[in-house]
């Protein structure tokens, strides 16, 4: 079990995240596609999504649940772009409540973001394990 201040947890899953998203698919995508880290999207049932996201769903309340996703994945990547930010996770902190989907880290406990570290790196671990394995 590693042992890191939340300031060092963060830090690290700095680093760790970015290899997940892309500059097309934002890291709560990719969250919800693998179930890694604080599983993205798919952490909120519907109602919850749409309450999260309640300025575009409010204009057309008839959006399902993958369209308000696809809105949400455009949303966060153009929120933290313009803010400047690699993670979205970075934005709960600067963001209004109003137009901030998710707390980022401050949704989580210490105890939380040291074992999203650990999850992280194992999942880095048995990745590059199969690359090295198959040469790809």
């Amino acid at each position: 079990m590693l042992a890191l201040t939340r300031k060092q947890s963060i830090e690290r899953l700095r680093e760790l995240l970015p290899k997940h998203a892309s500059p097309k698919i934002s890291l709560c995508r990719a969250m919800t596609e693998t179930g890694l880290f604080c599983r993205g999207f798919a952490a909120w049932n519907d109602t919850e999504l749409a309450e999260r996201f309640h300025w575009f769903c409010r204009a057309r309340q008839e959006f399902d649940r993958a369209e308000i996703e696809a809105l949400a994945d455009r949303w966060q990547l153009a929120d933290q772009t313009s803010r400047n930010l690699r993670l979205p996770c970075d934005i709960g902190a600067r963001a209004s409540p109003e137009r901030c989907a998710c707390l980022g880290w401050l949704r989580f406990s210490d105890a939380q973001l040291l074992g999203f570290v650990e999850q992280l790196e194992t999942a880095e671990a048995a990745r590059q394990s199969q690359h090295d394995s198959t040469g790809t």
